[in-house]
């Protein structure tokens, strides 16, 4: 660690840069380019800098160990985000947070339809949600399918009658063979 290091923020393009170098300005910022980024560069004092290189790696390191995506950082009423680079886009964290929100989003719709499959499962059979999961997962499996598929087949089909994946499951149980991972229903 050098004394004399500078901290360099990131921006996506030019006029980000020359904004955030104006809010910056009091700290003595000064813009410059690096390849296809545009870099704001502050110089902290000798005592400041190598604390804050050593604070903002131990931050990076423990982010980095344990896999997470961000910590949350508060100083008084104030609170901010620092988050772990994307390997794919590790300078656009605008980019990252919507790749976590569309994730996110689809596991959200896809638990939902997996709940509402259940609930026609169950409805249907006339057994408990936690057996209509047993039965909805058990029939994934055998047919080798996706869950939230076979649930999207569940939803889409008749109040009165079931995907096939699930009719097979279900014959197959009643002829009372089983496997080790696939539990009968029980009756509610």
């Amino acid at each position: 660690m050098h004394a004399n290091e500078q901290i360099h923020f990131e921006a996506a393009t030019h006029a980000d840069a020359e904004a955030l170098q104006a809010a910056l300005e009091r700290f003595g910022s000064g813009l410059s380019r690096d390849g296809d980024q545009w870099l704001v560069a502050l110089s902290p004092d000798s005592e400041t800098t190598p604390l804050l290189l050593e604070l903002f790696g131990e931050i990076g390191r423990w982010l980095e160990e344990r896999k997470q995506a961000s910590i949350r950082v508060r100083f008084g009423e104030r609170a901010f985000t620092i988050m772990r680079p994307s390997d794919a886009r590790p300078n656009d964290s605008a980019e990252f947070l919507l790749e976590r929100v569309i994730q996110l989003q689809n596991a959200l719709d896809s638990r939902v339809k997996i709940e509402q499959a259940k609930g026609v499962i169950a409805a249907h059979l006339r057994i408990g949600v936690e057996d209509a999961f047993d039965v909805l997962r058990g029939a994934a499996r055998r047919a080798g399918a996706r869950l939230h598929d076979l649930a999207d087949e569940v939803i889409a089909k008749s109040a009165n009658e079931l995907p096939e994946p699930i009719e097979r499951f279900l014959a197959r149980h009643s002829a009372g063979s089983e496997d080790e991972n696939e539990r009968p229903a029980r009756s509610a």
